[in-house]
C-alpha cells in the first residue's frame, strides 16, 4: 500500500501499511483506517489495528475490528460525548471479533486497536494492546496510548527501566487485547489538547517496536504528513522490518 493523504482543514493527515521486509509473501495483519465526515459535526476517525493469532487469524481479526469499530463510530449521532462513543466502539469490536471467532474455528485470533478522533481543541482516544498513539508538540514526542504488555506493567511497577522494558522478552506479551478469549477488555481511553504545529501519530509495534523515539520525533520535526509516514515505515524496514508495519500522521495546520 502506498502512502495516501487527504486535507481536511485544519487537519493534513496521511497513513500506510507495510507488510514488512521480513514477512513478505504473508498476509499483512495489520489494518489502518482513516475516515473523514461527510458532512460537518463528526469529527474525522483515525484507527490502526494489528491482528493476532495466525496469519488468516490476525488478518481477519484486524480487519473485523476496523470494520465494527468504524460502523459503530458513523452511526453515534454528532452530539456523543466521544470518550463514551469510542469506548461503545470497542465493545462493539470485541464482540464481532467473539462471534467470529467462534463461527470460523480461531480461537486465538485477536487484535490490537488504536483509534483517535480529530475535534478542533483536543484529541480524544482509544487503545486496547501495544499499538500506540503518540503527540508531538514543540519538539517532544509524548506518548498517549498505555501498552497493555506484561513488560510495561512491570515498568509501571518500578521494576523495569524504560530501557529494559524495550527489550525484554515480555514486551510483546499482551495483557488485554481484542481478543476471542478474553471474556471481558478494560480500554484506555485519553484525551489531550492540541494546536496548530501538533501532530498525532497511531502506529502499530511495527514501527515503534525498531524505530527508537526520538528518530521518530526528528522525523516529524522535519517532515509534512506525507513524506514522514513514508520515511518511518523505510526506517522499520531497514531495521530488517520483523513486523508489520503502520503508520497514520495527522498534522494540525494553521492554513
Amino acid at each position: 500500500m502506498r502512502v495516501q493523504e487527504v486535507v481536511s482543514p485544519p487537519f493534513q493527515i496521511a497513513w500506510q501499511t507495510d507488510v514488512g521486509i521480513r514477512r513478505r509473501g504473508r498476509p499483512n495483519e495489520d489494518r489502518v483506517e482513516v475516515w473523514l465526515p461527510p458532512e460537518p459535526g463528526k469529527p474525522p476517525l483515525l484507527i490502526v489495528a494489528d491482528g493476532m493469532g495466525g496469519h488468516r487469524g490476525g488478518a481477519l481479526a484486524s480487519q473485523l475490528v476496523v470494520h465494527h469499530f468504524l460502523s459503530c463510530y458513523q452511526e453515534l449521532p454528532s452530539s456523543t460525548d466521544w470518550r463514551e462513543g469510542l469506548m461503545s466502539c470497542v465493545y462493539t469490536a470485541h464482540r464481532a471479533v467473539r462471534d467470529a471467532a467462534r463461527q470460523r474455528h480461531f480461537p486465538s485470533m485477536g487484535s490490537t486497536v488504536v483509534a483517535a478522533v480529530l475535534l478542533p481543541d483536543r484529541v480524544i482516544g482509544v487503545n486496547v494492546g501495544d499499538s500506540r498513539a503518540y503527540l508531538f508538540h514543540d519538539g517532544e514526542l509524548k506518548q498517549l496510548s498505555r501498552d497493555h504488555s506484561v513488560a510495561a506493567e512491570l515498568l509501571r511497577r518500578g521494576e523495569l527501566t524504560p530501557e529494559e522494558a524495550h527489550i525484554h522478552p515480555t514486551r510483546n506479551r499482551l495483557i488485554q487485547s481484542i481478543s476471542a478469549q478474553r471474556d471481558q477488555i478494560f480500554p484506555h481511553v485519553f484525551e489531550v489538547p492540541w494546536q496548530p504545529g501538533n501532530q498525532l501519530l497511531l502506529c502499530s509495534d511495527g514501527l515503534w517496536g525498531v524505530v527508537p523515539e526520538r528518530r521518530i520525533a526528528e522525523v516529524l520535526q522535519t517532515q509534512p504528513p506525507g513524506h514522514a509516514v513514508a520515511r518511518l515505515i523505510q526506517l522499520a524496514n531497514q531495521m530488517e522490518g520483523p513486523d508489520n508495519i503502520s503508520a497514520i500522521v495527522a498534522a494540525y495546520t494553521d492554513r
